[in-house]
């Protein structure tokens, strides 16, 4: 469910407001066979209320330089049952977190222009196993050029949050075959990636070349280990540097003004 609002004061300072609730329901039965005898059976529920609302506003000082702020927050409250053979636990979370944001555009020349800016974010996850407390920063960089009618150069430098889903942090142990077991980590630090690269427009589009580089230091990803000599648990953690990169590549044919050919 979702409501916004947006708001023109005048041609130079406008604002938009959003506000969003909703609610993730998730039943699973999960049974375990040898030789068509039930060895084990396991049930579950994973429950999620999440709360969204984010306000930004917009101020064009001229026709070079214009600005925007903004704040959010969201509110997370999860609650995740499991069962074993008429056994139940319980294991409950919640996280209220805050974002401010704010970046700057500057049109130097008709060719250059830059866009800079910087978002820090707050979470304070409050689980049964304890409350954490983390602060992220995550800066933004674009540098625009234009090198002649036919090239423009872009630069970009994004970074952006992820933070552990349902079924990472629920630190319940269910059974994936006789020979191996998955357990998810509510110690799981939020993960932050920064991606760098540079899009290069040509003949206005038609060719798209961007090659990129994402890097993080705190990556999210499975890993497994043998507790003993006959059973594999896999589990998640924040194992450290991470890195991709590679190129992306668009070109489009126009046959005529109905017809295009997209790769």
């Amino acid at each position: 469910y979702s409501f916004f609002y947006d708001g023109k004061v005048d041609e130079n300072n406008s604002f938009r407001s959003n506000i969003t609730f909703s609610n993730y329901k998730e039943h699973y039965d999960n049974n375990s066979f040898i030789n068509d005898i039930l060895l084990r059976n396991e049930v579950g529920t994973n429950l999620k209320n999440k709360l969204k609302f984010y306000l930004e506003y917009d101020h064009i000082f001229n026709s070079k330089h214009n600005i925007q702020f903004g704040y959010g927050n969201s509110y997370e409250d999860v609650k995740n049952s499991f069962e074993i053979e008429k056994v139940k636990t319980e294991f409950t979370s919640s996280d209220f977190r805050h974002k401010f944001y704010t970046y700057y555009g500057y049109q130097v020349t008709k060719k250059l222009g830059i866009k800079l800016g910087s978002a820090l974010e707050t979470s304070n996850p409050n689980t049964s196993l304890g409350k954490m407390s983390y602060v992220i920063y995550l800066p933004y960089a674009d540098v625009k050029y234009k090198v002649s009618d036919l090239l423009d150069l872009k630069f970009k430098y994004r970074s952006n949050s992820e933070y552990p889903s349902l079924s990472q942090t629920n630190p319940f142990e269910s059974r994936i075959d006789n020979q191996s077991v998955r357990i998810g980590n509510p110690a799981l630090k939020p993960e932050v990636t920064h991606r760098l690269s540079l899009e290069s427009n040509i003949l206005q589009g038609l060719v798209k070349i961007e090659p990129y580089y994402h890097f993080s230091n705190n990556y999210i990803a499975d890993f497994g280990r043998m507790v003993n000599d006959s059973l594999m648990q896999f589990s998640y953690d924040n194992v450290g540097k991470y890195t991709n990169y590679g190129a992306l590549v668009n070109f489009t044919i126009p046959f005529s003004k109905k017809i295009v050919w997209q790769n």
